[in-house]
């Protein structure tokens, strides 16, 4: 009877370490598609909006459209022109 207790025990662990085998593989096949699938659509991200800026600068420089530049932002100053003060 002892030797049957061991043998199921052992039979037990190998069966339990295929089970565990095939999910932890089954996860790592996921998350690797997963992480796949992100840099390709990033990659395609990327390239659509270098195309794109590419043309919207193409298209400013056919029609002589000339960009006026902004201040920089700065922490605590208002973007706003100064009100006037009116006049008496």
């Amino acid at each position: 009877m002892n030797w049957l207790k061991i043998a199921a025990v052992v039979v037990g662990g190998i069966i339990v370490f295929f089970v565990a085998n095939t999910v932890i593989h089954l996860i790592l096949g996921l998350l690797t598609a997963l992480v796949f699938v992100a840099l390709v659509g990033g990659g395609i991200y990327a390239a659509a909006k270098v195309a794109g800026a590419r043309k919207r600068r193409a298209l400013r420089q056919a029609s002589g459209y000339s960009e006026r530049r902004q201040a920089p932002y700065r922490p605590g100053r208002a973007r706003v022109a100064p009100a006037e003060s009116p006049r008496q």
